[in-house]
């Protein structure tokens, strides 16, 4: 082999190295998931929760069983009924690790205190029962910055006493309202003021941790009512200090606390990039430019610099996208990746450091891919891609723009591009099997040239 054949080996090797980082911005458009369902041994695939403990172990909380993720393989907990040191219901609803080391998970019948050491559960009494028509049902835990954890029930809310480690109920009131112990707690959030915020039955408090008495929300959410009235299910925090509020059917709201202004968005059916559906379960603010959302038809990401919405969705035909619409919660680990926990789809790991590598094969039913599966040739163009095949003739994929279009080469070994090149007025010339050929880009208009031996 000569030494100029050995290069043009070396080249064609390098040439798609050189191509892949050029498109890794590119790439980053398409989430690529890894799915872990019943499957890969989840206990079963409608995730309500989902929390990494102090040792790095992820814990998934399910319709049916509690499991202990490893990153190999799933340990499962469920009640027992012959067990009482068993959880005490297996639907497993919030789970939380405070500070002192405590592990808290709340089920559809009770709260229980898990022993790592026995891997058991010691039932804690929240004081409701149903002679009394109030519920054991425990919706989520809280640990404020001072100290109280907080339990929220479809019973009311309570907090726990370290001192006498007992649940003790608290009453809410206000100047316009006493919530009935009855009332069921959606969410409890804390601010960076320290204030703890709940949902409680269809209606909106601030509680002062300090003194645990109810304070006054600013006017402008106080004479929101279509905030006020909206079921708040997840309320968060930017890193700007924006409060949003996600609802159970009136889309999601920003509080601009600076300029003193809420921002309404819903979902419009006019607009590609509104927010899917307007029944929000999770939000989480990946950076300080964009927040996730968990909605009932998919993920959606929100960013705050264009107000725009670009939306993840099942896709049967991938195997990469995101395994349900119904998205329920959303956590980043101590390794920046992501778990996303879904209604019936098991759970979604996304790894934002993995995630360079984007796979774009033929087209396939209603997926939208290349004309051929062997590829010859690749020119970047802004972002874009020309991609030139063995017997499918010319691609042309801008996957910001959603653009796939296809060209065909003609010519005696019809379709086979071998080689592509831009000149000066951003026209493309092609190198085929038997020619060459040139394609006015704005016309796309295609003219053969044969060349004679």
């Amino acid at each position: 082999m000569t030494s100029t054949n050995k290069n043009l080996i070396k080249s064609l090797l390098i040439l798609p190295l050189l191509i892949l980082s050029v498109s890794c911005t590119f790439a980053q458009n398409h989430l690529n998931f890894k799915r872990l369902t019943i499957n890969e041994g989840l206990s079963q695939n409608t995730v309500y929760c989902v929390m990494q403990d102090k040792t790095g172990f992820i814990w998934v909380g399910t319709e049916d069983g509690l499991n202990k993720y490893d990153g190999y393989e799933f340990k499962i907990y469920k009640h027992e009924n012959d067990n009482p040191k068993s959880i005490s219901n297996s639907q497993i609803n919030a789970m939380l690790e405070d500070p002192k080391g405590n592990f808290w998970i709340g089920t559809a019948d009770g709260l229980n205190l898990f022993s790592k050491h026995t891997e058991s559960f010691n039932k804690i009494s929240i004081g409701n029962s149903r002679e009394t028509g109030s519920s054991n049902f425990v919706s989520s835990i809280f640990y404020d910055s001072s100290g109280n954890l907080w339990i929220g029930t479809f019973g009311g809310l309570k907090r726990y006493d370290y001192a006498s480690k007992k649940i003790v109920d608290f009453v809410i009131k206000t100047s316009t309202l006493n919530l009935a112990a009855s009332n069921r707690v959606q969410t409890i959030f804390e601010d960076k003021n320290k204030n703890v915020w709940v949902s409680i039955g269809n209606d909106l408090i601030r509680i002062n941790p300090f003194n645990r008495t109810t304070i006054d929300l600013p006017v402008e959410l106080e004479n929101n009512l279509q905030l006020r009235k909206a079921n708040v299910r997840v309320i968060k925090q930017g890193i700007n200090g924006d409060l949003w509020f996600g609802t159970e059917g009136a889309g999601l709201f920003k509080y601009n606390q600076s300029a003193h202004k809420i921002f309404h968005y819903q979902h419009d059916s006019n607009k590609e990039n509104s927010l899917p559906v307007n029944i929000i379960r999770a939000l989480f603010q990946y950076n300080t430019n964009e927040l996730w959302i968990g909605t009932r038809d998919g993920l959606s990401i929100f960013n705050d610099n264009t107000n725009t919405f670009t939306n993840y969705k099942y896709n049967p035909y991938d195997p990469k996208s995101i395994s349900h619409n119904s998205v329920r919660n959303i956590l980043r680990d101590k390794s920046g990746n992501i778990w996303i926990g879904t209604y019936a789809g098991g759970l979604n790991f996304f790894s934002p450091a993995g995630n360079n590598f984007s796979y774009i094969g033929q087209k396939s039913g209603i997926t939208q891919g290349l004309t051929h599966r062997v590829v010859s040739s690749i020119l970047n163009d802004n972002g874009a891609l020309w991609v030139g095949t063995e017997g499918g003739g010319l691609n042309y994929i801008d996957r910001n723009k959603s653009i796939f279009k296809s060209y065909t080469i003609i010519s005696a070994q019809q379709n086979i591009v071998k080689s592509l090149a831009k000149d000066k007025n951003g026209n493309l010339w092609i190198g085929t099997y038997d020619g060459l050929s040139y394609l006015d880009v704005k016309s796309g208009n295609i003219r053969n040239y044969e060349i004679s031996e």
